[in-house]
């Protein structure tokens, strides 16, 4: 990353960048050194630009990327004109319509169009609130998963969870003249309505035990094989080599799919609870499974486990509230657990343990970049980091972290794709405190790569 900004850098004070304009352009480098994800670093120099003396709103702005978090955020933004710029993605859909193209645009003017006149054809007594419609919104995307907020398991996108979750949201504000996301004294700094939020958690736990259901018998249909053939896959796969075969169902298929090549290994899993049983011996044995915790040995601490992870479910929709809507509440804080809690335990806890929301999240300080990545490399990747701290991976104290050899989440992801690695949670106190000893010894070169920066590199070009 440091090559790419260098680069970067001497490319713009080359001129290099000055044929994609007639003059007065500005080339912005917010590189690996200045802490923050690439999408909300761009989405804050907009704001800026919305905010700038003489923004009239009528410029176009174009983002290239393909993460799906900026068409979140580009819904709250309070600015017209505004596209993603994006190649076509590996589905179906649009292989069939976008085949031949080699970039999109995506309109996120048209997306809010389309959202709220579904919203208004489907409300009959009231008008809305667009910028609360589009705040609600990105707080319902957050309960079907995102890289901040485990998704409820009956709510993933990918499986129309957000279908569910606005049905629910469109009768609710249909009754009711309020919405699901204010902002506290300060005007700036959003929270959740705890009133309306209650009412939608509770109108959706009532479609848990129906869904889960629904769930599980996809699932059998397909690991019994009687779910029927894919003919779109069997025409792709006619020109495909064997192995070509084999690593493409890997990817795609899911792991309890009798042609998935890892079938055998991860069947068992897969039965380690069944939603068509009944819902407390599923429920027992999904926490059992995912947290570690046995209601048949311990009563008191698998009732215990259930509060903890909804208390600290809710408070990371809280965090990635005020994350996308502000800015980042936190550089330390992060969710505990591998799994969403179940809606109706979730449920359970919020209808009776609270009535008020005030959590309170420590800033502190962002990670330095080798910081960052002695915390999430592997020990194999040790050689990108300056040798002193690579050779601390197998300190005593920190070996434990970097494991050869895990298993994958298969349960909770289902696809490869989806499936993260189960590991030891890392003590970055105990990480940063050892790396220190060591800072004397980085090079003047290593030093400057491993500073954090707070102001990005700004060109004017003429």
């Amino acid at each position: 990353m440091s090559k790419l900004s260098t680069a970067l850098r001497k490319g713009a004070r080359n001129g290099q960048f000055s044929s994609h304009g007639s003059g007065g352009i500005e080339i912005i480098i917010s590189d690996s050194n200045i802490p923050g994800e690439g999408e909300h670093k761009i989405v804050d120099v907009i704001r800026e630009m919305a905010d700038a003396d003489g923004a009239d709103g009528s410029e176009v702005c174009c983002i290239y990327g393909l993460d799906a978090d900026l068409i979140v955020l580009g819904m709250v933004l309070k600015r017209d004109n505004l596209l993603i710029l994006r190649e076509p993605k590996d589905s179906d859909i649009e292989k069939e319509i976008y085949g031949d193209c080699e970039f999109l645009y995506l309109s996120i003017d048209v997306i809010r169009g389309a959202f709220l006149e579904h919203l208004r054809g489907t409300l009959t007594s009231r008008e809305v609130d667009e910028q609360r419609v589009f705040n609600d919104y990105v707080l319902l995307t957050f309960l079907g998963g995102n890289d901040f907020v485990r998704s409820i398991n009956f709510l993933q996108i990918k499986e129309g969870g957000l279908r569910i979750l606005l049905r629910v949201y469109m009768g609710l504000i249909e009754e009711r003249d309020d919405y699901l996301v204010i902002f506290e004294s300060d005007g700036e700094t959003p929270t959740i309505n705890l009133e309306m939020f209650k009412l939608l958690i509770d109108r959706i736990t009532r479609m848990e035990s129906k869904q889960l259901r629904y769930k599980q018998q996809r699932i059998d249909r397909v690991r019994s094989g009687s779910a029927g053939s894919d003919e779109r896959r069997l025409t792709r796969e006619a020109t495909m080599t064997d192995y070509q075969i084999d690593i493409s169902r890997f990817e795609h298929l899911p792991y309890y799919h009798p042609d998935n090549p890892m079938f055998d290994r991860y069947s068992p899993i897969m039965t380690a609870f069944d939603y068509s049983q009944p819902i407390r011996t599923w429920r027992e044995r999904y926490y059992l499974h995912f947290v570690g915790v046995s209601a048949q040995e311990n009563r008191a601490k698998y009732n215990r486990e259930r509060y903890h992870i909804s208390l600290n479910y809710l408070k990371s929709l809280i965090f990635t509230l005020r994350y996308y809507l502000k800015g980042v509440p936190s550089w330390e804080w992060h969710y505990q657990y591998r799994v969403a809690p179940l809606m109706s335990d979730f449920n359970y806890t919020l209808q009776r343990s609270f009535t008020k929301i005030d959590f309170k999240f420590r800033k502190g300080v962002p990670y330095k970049p080798m910081e960052q990545l002695m915390l999430i490399l592997p020990q194999d990747a040790g050689y990108l980091l300056p040798s002193e701290y690579a050779s601390l991976m197998n300190n005593e104290q920190l070996a434990h972290f970097y494991p050869e050899e895990f298993e994958l989440d298969v349960l909770a992801g289902m696809k490869h794709i989806y499936s993260e690695p189960i590991l030891p949670q890392v003590d970055s106190k105990l990480v940063k405190r050892l790396m220190k000893s060591y800072d004397v010894s980085l090079t003047a070169s290593e030093r400057k790569r491993n500073t954090v920066n707070s102001k990005p590199v700004v060109y004017h070009m003429k």
